[in-house]
């Protein structure tokens, strides 16, 4: 399991997990990633403010975290007010 926190985004911080999973496929053993993100009010030991396991697998640990890190962004955009956006 790796961890990642990511650059705050609009007065939240960013917290991307990712877990690799061994899997057989038709040209062998390979790993997949999965991803789960949580994002936190100013500071990354605060309870967090949502949490979220995406059910998608990746290839790589880096396509992985850029979703996670994307998809909060879009939760956080999504949750402020137009006034908030400004």
């Amino acid at each position: 399991m790796t961890q990642r926190l990511c650059v705050p985004y609009r007065g939240y911080s960013i917290d991307v997990e990712v877990k690799a999973n061994n899997v057989v496929s038709l040209s062998g053993r390979e790993f997949r990633y999965y991803v789960s993100w949580s994002i936190h009010v100013s500071d990354s030991r605060a309870t967090p403010t949502a949490s979220f396991p995406e059910r998608l697998e990746f290839l790589t640990p880096d396509e992985a975290f850029s979703y996670g890190e994307r998809r909060a962004h879009t939760f956080i955009d999504g949750c402020m007010s137009p006034s908030d956006a400004e």
